[in-house]
């Protein structure tokens, strides 16, 4: 059943490519193979590996093979990829096979749903839903409890939507229970279904139902009853879709799919799609992987041995589909290599992928091979490679990657030496050092260790390297105290792992670091510990708390404009936004406070059983209506007329929800004719013109009246119908300024004959107001981003607030994302480290906040009121707010940093050093601001003596090209950078764009005076290493007795020319056999040839045989390759030709040594004719002994006595 293979060989050998040079990791092909039937199209969709049998099962569909239209198919492989049987299983319609697990029994299920034993014989079966409803399974999974999780999609009767469907079955097929999510006539469906660690159920696929635009990703958490603990939506305007999950290693998820985006001519593209979320749903990161003018998809993702990640899917141009795809990337998402796979034709593809050991995988997909007659089938496709590191340096602190393949440790018994009476050599050693310290209970969870605060006994602790490999282990003792003593120094990690039933405290709370917990919450590690000689550093603690019982109680209510002044909710009154509500204990503490949103409601959640109280403060022009009016509780205001306050409710276990509303009427105008400033605001409901239509009111903007210097008059809330209504009673000069809410998505549009309002600044100009007049100025809005903006700046005392002096970092590659959240663009901080984003009309999503990369060497300062950063990982991130409305100024996101290279000397200004390094593709010493860069470069900062002040890495980030790296503040004086190439790298020529010496990497000097910025790059490209040398060699020697092998008497033939020659006849090289008979050439590995031996006049080759290598006919041996280093042998031997002899063919024809067949009747033999035996002695052919002087023998050199 397996094709041949000899077409896609070629193809791959044509069509294999690392998508970067300048890879961290390198991809290679260990074998592909395709299967299927001639004239039929099969497919692959899922690849599992068998746990005993060290081979393959994948499934998929297959075309004629079984009977009707198609068939589910399953595939049984050995390590190889040689087939051991496959099977095709018929329902009577279309049937495909597209997830497969391994049973508890050791069976496999693949959903549709069948169990199979390992031979591919039927276990059981189970259909789901009648013949009237069509229902999909597109994935299932293993549960705990012995059972499975199917998910896929129903057709709802008399609809043409699908909703989601997950089965949960027994360990025999039996249904415990079902769920389906969507909504009518939207189309919704899931992908993949997996089991997380904490024994609940998540679901991934895309929904037209849930998301805000398009379909959007969509990913669920259900319990193990199928009740939902929480869903939520990502994406775009264009369609997105989540199509495989994994498990993450700290119990989180990350899923992997699709992402469509507007390229360029306006046509939609797609990205692959990764996003990182906690086990709560929340997103860690997440990452679009793609190039303009292409269309990428993934597929499959695994979370592999090393901590990172690898995903399949597929990559090309053309829009019939690309090649297969793989990319591998580390725990943060970034890439640190790939390769694309495929053919000429279009659409192969990788579905699946599995992880087979540290280094070897195998993905499964479909491949479009080209029949004999020409035409393209699919066929199943199974590919195994190997991702291993390229030698690259390595930054030495935070973030850590796991290496590729980490051994355990071990202790091996020392092998026995001889003993030598001579004086041994005494090498110093280095004085022993320790690491250790205290783990506690920390019962108030302020991250802080208090007096009285006990100790843990029993923790386990464990001590890694700066791969993160093990090197020792201990628990802790009765007191909560662990140490590692007698290290060697070097750089070391500790990590904890939590007690039952406890989790971690806060990471790094206060300014005592010898008081607080070390240990990152999610993985449990501390920061990397540079470990000197004879140091001994015991302050590397964890403390740990018992988390505490979710809460759920709840306060929430209404806020309306009393109209008719009766103090009771009438139906026709509306809710009025933006008033201000502070919840509060009865003991007088502020628990919480929050405004109404548009429709005038509030809500306060996850609060625990208690007293509290509210107080409503109304906004400006409003007071309260009378309290307590009616015999309806749910329709009075609750709120007291004088102060705002409620009266105290209680929540318990029993009553978890409490409702008070508040009623506000407006303020009653003073007397006389006061100047009316009003206008209406409005939304732009035309793409291209911004003009006002007819029901484009937009309410919920905050209007601020203005003096002309600036101070707040009054302010109010545009009602539904747009309008706004200032009473002023003073005049003169004034202002207004509007100010959307955060959380809408909106921003101004271009100042014309239906908006007062500078986009820019929120303002109108100044105008004048007299009495018994009215101003009118109106504002129009369009959806959209509004501006904001942000600096890094070096916290030099490492307090969060940003002190006079404290300067501004340049060269931070900043990601700017939605609120989905998807990346969506990037800026880079200026010399004084500020940045901004610009206003952006029709921006459905507006802006969400950014993420901050950190740079090697560098850290993010403690949270404080200048720093708005979040630590993730290698990244903070700052969100936009989301509550009360726009400030003066717009927004700002703000980070801190701290590092290393922090100097204690003040300076009037600090400089800064930064750069990038790059990979000059096409060795012209030009940055083409495009591709990857180089990461994890070693940069050594040197001062005017040429000593080390710093060393940094280099990192790169998407979005941005190159990888960067950074130095500062730096005090005024001479330096120089060293750059260090990784292994088979070398500089690209100066003068453009980089200013590395070719030779030393060195650049020349510079001088930081006061706040300087210095940029200095380097470019590099990879060189292939020199493969080692391969040859092939042989003999030519006189085969004296026509055997066919070389005796050991039998003499060499020097002087004889052999040609070295590629399979299409071209002449590579030739060379003449020495005296000793032999020619050596030295050969490409990667090349195919073959040999031609001209031999000398009046000789021919022997008949090939255990010494030859020759064809007669031709004087050529077959086509060769020799592998990397190895010597092939080839030889040839000759014999003497004798005119008219003849010898006989295999088939028994005679002929004579030039090849002309020889009759019998032409050539008779006698009985007299002599033959002389091996003793010399002459006999006639009937065995009669002849005298010398009766036949005599012609001497030696005559043609009857030549030897052949």
């Amino acid at each position: 059943m397996m094709r041949n293979l000899s077409l896609i060989i070629v193809l791959l050998v044509c069509t294999l490519v690392a998508t970067s040079s300048a890879a961290a990791v390198h991809f290679s092909v260990t074998w592909n193979k395709t299967y299927g039937g001639p004239d039929a199209n099969d497919s692959a969709y899922t690849l599992l590996s068998c746990p005993d049998e060290k081979g393959y099962l994948f499934v998929g569909d297959t075309g004629p093979l079984g009977v009707g239209e198609r068939n589910a198919w399953a595939v049984n492989l050995t390590g190889t990829g040689d087939e051991r049987w496959n099977r095709t299983f018929d329902a009577g319609g279309g049937d495909a096979a597209r997830a497969l697990v391994n049973t508890a029994d050791g069976n496999y299920l693949f959903a549709g749903s069948l169990i199979l034993d390992p031979r591919g014989e039927i276990v059981w079966n189970r259909t789901f839903y009648g013949a009237d409803v069509n229902a999909s399974s597109y994935a299932a999974a293993k549960t705990r409890d012995g059972g499975y999780v199917v998910a896929g999609t129903v057709t709802p009767r008399g609809s043409s939507a699908t909703d989601i469907l997950v089965i949960k079955v027994n360990a025999t097929g039996g249904e415990d229970w079902r769920r389906t999510f969507g909504e009518p006539d939207r189309s919704d469906a899931a992908y993949s279904v997996i089991e997380t660690t904490d024994g609940n159920i998540a679901v991934a696929g895309s929904t037209e139902s849930f998301g805000a635009s398009a379909t959007d990703a969509w990913v669920a958490k259900l319990d193990p009853a199928g009740a939902e603990v929480w869903n939520t939506t990502f994406g775009g305007p264009g369609n997105d879709t989540a199509r495989a999950l994994a498990a993450a290693p700290d119990g989180g998820l990350v899923f992997a799919g699709s992402s469509v985006r507007w390229g360029a001519a306006n046509r939609t593209e797609s990205d692959a799609l990764v996003v990182r979320m906690g086990s709560n749903g929340r997103v860690a990161w997440n990452r679009t992987y793609g190039d303009a003018g292409t269309n990428e998809s993934a597929e499959s993702i695994i979370a592999t041995a090393d901590g990172g990640y690898l995903f399949v899917g597929e990559s090309g141009q053309n829009p019939a589909g690309g090649d297969a795809w793989a990319v591998k990337l580390d725990s943060f998402g970034g890439v640190k290599g790939s390769m694309t796979l495929g053919g000429a034709n279009p659409g192969d593809r990788a579905a699946s992928v599995v992880q087979v050991s540290n280094t070897e995988y195998a993905f499964a997909g479909t491949f479009n091979a080209t029949g004999k007659d020409g035409a393209v089938d699919t066929d199943a496709w199974v590919v195994k490679f190997t991702v291993n590191p390229r030698a690259v340096s390595k930054a030495s602190s935070q973030p850590l990657n796991l290496p590729e393949n980490c051994p355990t440790p071990t202790n091996p018994e020392p092998t026995p030496t001889a003993t030598s009476t001579a004086t041994p050599t005494v090498t110093p050693t280095a004085a022993p050092s320790s690491i250790g310290d205290f783990v506690w209970n920390d019962t108030n969870r302020d991250g802080i260790q208090d007096s009285g605060e006990p100790g843990i006994e029993g923790v386990n602790v464990t001590l890694l390297d700066a791969e993160l490999c093990e090197v020792a282990a201990t628990k802790t003792g009765a007191d909560g105290r662990y140490l590692f003593a007698c290290l060697t120094p070097g750089d070391y990690v500790v990590k904890f792992v939590p007690p039952a039933g406890m989790v971690f405290t806060r990471q790094d709370v206060g300014d005592e670091d010898a008081c607080d917990s070390d240990a990152n919450r999610t993985t449990g590690r501390t920061n990397q510990i540079a470990l000197g000689a004879g140091e001994t550093q015991d302050g590397w603690d964890a403390g740990f708390i018992v988390p505490q019982p979710e809460t759920t109680g709840s306060v929430d209510g209404f806020v309306w404009i009393d109209t008719d002044e009766d103090g009771i909710q009438d139906c026709e009154e509306t809710g009025l936004p933006c008033a201000s509500i502070t919840l509060y204990c009865t003991n007088g503490t502020p628990v919480d406070a929050t405004t109404t949103d548009t429709a005038g409601r509030y809500l306060f959640t996850c609060l625990p059983p208690g007293d509290y109280y509210l107080i409503f403060d109304p906004p400006q022009g409003y007071t309260f209506t009378a309290a307590c009016q009616g015999g309806d509780d749910t329709l009075d205001s609750d709120a007291d007329p004088a102060t705002g306050r409620t009266e105290n409710v209680t929540l318990t276990e029993n009553r978890t929800e409490a409702a008070l509303d508040a009623g506000m009427v407006a303020a009653t105008p003073p007397s006389g004719e006061p100047g009316i400033v009003t206008g209406f605001v409005w939304l732009a409901i035309d793409l291209i013109d911004e003009i006002r239509g007819n029901d484009d009111a937009y309410s919920g903007i905050c209007v601020e009246l203005r003096s002309a210097d600036g101070v707040l008059v009054d302010s109010m809330i545009t009602r539904d119908d747009g309008v706004y209504t200032f009473c002023v009673d003073e005049p003169g000069c004034y202002y207004l300024r509007f100010a959307p809410s955060k959380r809408s998505k909106v921003t101004f549009v271009t100042p014309g004959p239906w908006s007062d309002v500078d986009p820019e600044t929120g303002t109108t100009d100044t105008f004048d107001v007299v009495p018994s007049e009215t101003v009118t100025r109106d504002a129009g809005l369009v959806m959209g981003a509004r501006a904001f903006s942000g600096g890094v700046w070096y916290d030099l005392n490492a307090d969060g607030i940003r002190d006079p002096g404290d300067p501004g970092v340049p060269g931070i590659r900043i990601h700017l994302f939605n609120p989905k959240p998807s990346l969506i663009g990037g800026t880079v901080t200026d010399s004084n480290g500020s940045y901004g984003f610009p206003s952006q009309k029709w921006s459905y999503w507006g802006y969400g906040g950014v993420s901050f990369p950190l740079p090697d060497g560098y850290s993010f300062t403690v949270p404080g009121q200048d720093s708005d950063a979040r630590r993730d990982g290698g990244y903070a991130d700052a969100e936009l707010g989301t509550e009360g409305f726009v400030e003066v100024g717009g927004e700002t996101l703000n980070a801190g940093l701290v590092g290393e290279y922090q100097t204690e000397t003040p300076a009037a200004a600090y400089g800064w050093v930064y750069g990038t390094t790059w990979y000059d593709n096409n060795r012209d010493g030009v940055w083409d601001h495009m591709g990857e860069g180089i990461s994890g470069v070693e940069v050594r900062l040197l001062d005017a003596d040429g000593a080390v002040v710093a060393s940094a890495h280099t990192r790169s980030t998407v979005y941005f090209a190159g990888a960067t790296y950074l130095f500062g503040p730096l005090l005024p004086g001479e330096y120089s950078l060293e750059f260090i190439p990784p292994e088979n790298y070398v500089f690209t020529n100066p003068g453009g764009d980089s200013h590395a010496d070719p030779a030393t990497g060195m650049t020349d000097p510079f001088t930081i005076s006061g706040d300087d910025t210095v940029v200095r790059d380097a470019g590099m490209y990879y060189v292939e290493p020199p493969q080692p040398p391969s040859f092939v060699a042989g003999t030519v020697w006189n085969d004296t007795n026509a055997n066919g092998a070389r005796d050991t008497d039998e003499p060499v033939f020097p002087g004889v020319r052999v040609e070295l020659r590629t399979p299409d006849d071209r002449l590579l090289n030739s060379t003449i056999t020495g005296d000793d008979g032999e020619y050596i050439f030295r050969v490409d590995g990667d090349w195919r040839y073959f040999l031609r031996f001209v031999p000398p006049e009046d000789f021919d080759f022997t008949a090939p045989g255990s010494g030859s290598d020759v064809d007669p006919g031709t004087g050529t041996t077959d086509r060769f390759s020799v592998a990397p280093s190895e010597t092939l042998t080839l030889n040839a031997g000759l014999i003497r030709e004798v005119p008219g002899e003849t010898r006989v063919t295999p088939d028994g024809t005679p002929v004579t040594l030039d090849g002309d067949t020889v009759t019998p009747d032409r050539t008779p033999v006698t009985l007299n004719e002599t033959r002389v035996t091996p003793d010399d002695t002459p006999v006639t052919l009937d065995g009669d002994t002849v005298t010398p002087n009766d036949t005599p023998v012609p001497p030696k050199g005559t043609e009857a006595g030549k030897e052949v």
